[in-house]
């Protein structure tokens, strides 16, 4: 696993929940051995640990000044039952909210997703279409 260690004293969003990793806060990016490439790629799964070396969560790289996108703040194995169970516990709560099934949304499906530069959004928001049953044209 590709692991990313941050500055001493940039850990503090990160242990509060923040779902964003900025560039600047990343000191050291280890590669495994058997790694493939020379460099990371877009949408790369990453450990994200502590200048101390403690775990913080796991996320998806990408170039910019948002450099990590976090999608797990323990060790997890990022497979297609992980994604299921997280857009189930997504959709679960918006179902407590009345955002499903209502004439007053503009969507059967109702996802709060924040935009995103990277080719797994669309992924996860495809897998969640697939998923119940639905286009995206029925979502516009």
């Amino acid at each position: 696993m590709i692991k990313v260690i941050l500055h001493s004293g940039k850990d503090h969003s990160v242990k509060r929940f923040h779902p964003w990793v900025f560039s600047g806060a990343i000191k050291k990016i280890s590669l495994p051995p058997d790694y493939p490439k020379d460099d990371l790629s877009e949408g790369d799964v990453v450990e994200v640990y502590t200048s101390q070396n403690e775990f913080l969560g796991m996320g998806h790289y990408q170039i910019g000044s948002i450099a990590i996108r976090m999608f797990s703040f323990t060790p997890v194995t990022p497979d297609y039952n992980f994604w299921k169970s997280k857009i189930q516990k997504a959709y679960d709560f918006r179902t407590q909210l009345n955002l499903t099934n209502n004439p007053s949304t503009n969507c059967t499906v109702c996802f709060l997703v924040k935009a995103m530069d990277c080719l797994v959004s669309l992924l996860i928001i495809t897998m969640a279409l697939l998923f119940f049953n639905r286009t995206p044209l029925e979502c516009i």
